[in-house]
C-alpha cells in the first residue's frame, strides 16, 4: 500500500531584485577570479622568464600553459561580462516593478 507524504514544502517566488543580487555576487566572483588568474598569469612570466634564463629552457615549452591562462582569462570575462549585463537588465525589470507597484 502506498503511502502518502504530505509535504509543508511551498513554492518560493523570486523576483528581479533577487536575481540582480545573484547576477551582482557572480560578477564579482569573476572578479576576483580574474584577479587570482591575474596573479597566477604574472608568476607564471617570472618564473618563465627564470628558467629560460638560468636553464635555457626554451620558450615553446610554455606554449600550453601561456595558452591554458588565455583560454581561462577569456572564459572568465566573457563570464563576467554577461553576468554584469544580466545584473544591468534585472536591474531595469527591479526598478519598474517598484514604480509600477507604487502606482
Amino acid at each position: 500500500m502506498p503511502t502518502q507524504t504530505h509535504s509543508n514544502n511551498t513554492s518560493k517566488t523570486y523576483d528581479a531584485g533577487d536575481m540582480v543580487d545573484a547576477y551582482s555576487l557572480a560578477y564579482e566572483q569573476m572578479a576576483d577570479t580574474s584577479v587570482m588568474l591575474g596573479a597566477i598569469a604574472n608568476e607564471f612570466k617570472r618564473t618563465k622568464e627564470y628558467l629560460s634564463n638560468v636553464y635555457n629552457i626554451p620558450e615553446s615549452c610554455f606554449n600550453d600553459l601561456k595558452r591554458l591562462i588565455a583560454i581561462s582569462n577569456t572564459m572568465i570575462q566573457e563570464s563576467a561580462e554577461f553576468n554584469q549585463a544580466q545584473e544591468q537588465k534585472f536591474e531595469i525589470e527591479w526598478e519598474a516593478n517598484k514604480k509600477a507597484v507604487s502606482l
